[in-house]
This record gives structure tokens, C-alpha cells and sequence, in this order.
């Protein structure tokens, strides 16, 4: 009879388990993640293409800015008067509500229908208010207290003409403004110097008979100083408003030639080119990785 035990199967031959079981290693690994393709190296594949698309880019903008209409600007500054200047009828009139944004005021006032009729009746019948506005535009410099007005048209005499007529046409409807409430305002202390001298009158003619009354002649001094004073400011406005005229201390107007801002075919053409070449680069760079995308698969 054979032995039998643990360590025996049923041939009869001896059986140990080994630790730790052998692992079979597998036969082939596959990258979890598909490395991306060079950029110089998808570049350098389709360098061609890239080229040709830059390069028909570029001639494409040139060909296309030369054939488009040129375009010419003009550009005058204008210096403004001070509205805080005491001197100014501004302080007097309050022509200025909020000198922190007079200049901003001063560019609407710029823009204004007025203004434009005005400009375009300037420059003549065949000009309206529509075509100089859409023609001009208005800056405000801050640190000069000064306006920037630029005109472009296609052509070169007409920017200059439009900024010379858009500035004179300003000017003129400032200074009526300012006439206008300067009259409004002395007429009102007109009303209170006919009052002062009325009263004035009256205290003469009591003065007559009480010669010695303290309190008359306190206040007959008093309006005495009250008219003189309203008279005084009357005058002031008055002179202050022919000082003021049309707001504009100093105005540099545009002198020829005037600047050709458009077409620039070669900055065009410069522009057109890069971003030709951005593109096709873009497109290399998709084409390779895709084109390893498809390798590693199969």
C-alpha cells in the first residue's frame, strides 16, 4: 500500500506550494497616454504650406489696401480759456455748472446741432451737419485744458477746411451763449438797481426833514454802498463777457499737407501675414497630432 499524506498527490510524486506565486508579466504594454507630437518638428513638416499661406496672406492684404481709396487727416488743437479763472465771466454767470467736467461739456458743445449747422453753413451749401459730424472727432486733453479736433475726408484739402469751420462755428456759438447770459443777468440787476435807487431817493427826501436821524442816514449809506456795488457788477459782466468772446485762448489750426492715414498696404500686408502664418502653424500643429493620434492606433 503506498503512503498517502499532504505532501503526496495521487501518482504518488511530492507537491510543495511556493511563496510568493509567481506573477506572469504581460506580453505587451500599451502608453495610457499618446505623447504629443514637437512643434518645431510639425512645423518643419509643413513648413511649405505654412509659407505659402503667409506669404498669399500678405500679397492678399497688399493687392487689396492698394486698391482701396485714400484717406487723408487733419488735426487743430484748441486751447481753452480757464472757466476758473476769476477773471472769467464763468464765476459770474455760472456758465460752468461743474467745472470738473467743463471739458467733457466743452466736446458736446463741440458735437452739438448748433455747432454742426453752423460748420456746415460755413463751409458751404454742398456741406450738411450729418457729413461734418460723421467727418470730425473731438477729444478732450486734460492736462492742456484743450480740445483736439480731427477731420479725415478723401480729400486732402477738405480735413482742414472741416476742422477750421467745426472750431469757428464753435467759437461763435460760445460767445453768443455767453453774450446772451451775461444780458439775462444784467438785466435782472437792473431790476435791483432801480430798486436801490428808488429807495435811495426816498431817503434823501426824508433826510430833509430829519437831517440829525441816525438810522436814516445809516441806512441811506447802506443803500448808497448797495447800488454802487450792484453797479459795479453790471459793469464787471458786461466787460467780462467782451473779455470771455469765444472761449479760445489759443487755437493751432492744422496746417498742409495733411497726413494719408489710410490705405498702408505694407502695414497691412505685415499683419495679413503673421496671422497667415499663426494659422497654418495652428493647423500643422493639429495635422501632426492627429497624424500620431491615427499611428499609435494602429
Amino acid at each position: 500500500m503506498s503512503e498517502t499524506g499532504p505532501n503526496r498527490d495521487r501518482k504518488g510524486s511530492s507537491s510543495v506550494r511556493k511563496w510568493p506565486p509567481r506573477v506572469r508579466a504581460p506580453t505587451e504594454w500599451k502608453p495610457l497616454i499618446d505623447e504629443q507630437p514637437s512643434l518645431a518638428a510639425a512645423l518643419w513638416r509643413f513648413r511649405y504650406l505654412i509659407v505659402a499661406v503667409a506669404l498669399l496672406a500678405g500679397v492678399g492684404a497688399y493687392l487689396l489696401a492698394s486698391r482701396s481709396p485714400a484717406v487723408y487727416r487733419a488735426e487743430g488743437l484748441v486751447l481753452l480759456t480757464d472757466p476758473r479763472s476769476g477773471s472769467t465771466p464763468a464765476t459770474e454767470l455760472s456758465v460752468f455748472w461743474n467745472p470738473t467736467r467743463y471739458l467733457r461739456n466743452q466736446v458736446a458743445v463741440m458735437r452739438s446741432p448748433v455747432v454742426l449747422d453752423r460748420a456746415a453753413t460755413i463751409l458751404g451749401p454742398e456741406y450738411t451737419a450729418d457729413e461734418v459730424e460723421a467727418a470730425i472727432s473731438v477729444d478732450a486733453e486734460s492736462d492742456l485744458d484743450a480740445l483736439t479736433v480731427a477731420a479725415t475726408s478723401q480729400d486732402p484739402d477738405e480735413p482742414i477746411a472741416i476742422v477750421n469751420a467745426v472750431v469757428e462755428a464753435y467759437g461763435e456759438v460760445v460767445s453768443e451763449q455767453v453774450q446772451a447770459n451775461a444780458a439775462d443777468t444784467v438785466a435782472g440787476l437792473e431790476s435791483s438797481k432801480a430798486a436801490l435807487a428808488a429807495r435811495l431817493a426816498e431817503l434823501d427826501a426824508l433826510l430833509v426833514d430829519n437831517p440829525d436821524d441816525t438810522a436814516l442816514t445809516a441806512e441811506r449809506d447802506s443803500t448808497r454802498d448797495s447800488l454802487q456795488d450792484v453797479d459795479g457788477r453790471m459793469k464787471s459782466i458786461t466787460t467780462n463777457a467782451l473779455l470771455y468772446g469765444t472761449g479760445i485762448q489759443l487755437y493751432i489750426a492744422p496746417t498742409p499737407p495733411t497726413t494719408q492715414i489710410a490705405p498702408t498696404p505694407a502695414r497691412n500686408a505685415t499683419i495679413a501675414f503673421l496671422l497667415g502664418g499663426l494659422a497654418a502653424g495652428a493647423f500643422a500643429w493639429w495635422r501632426a497630432e492627429r497624424d500620431q493620434r491615427a499611428d499609435t492606433k494602429e
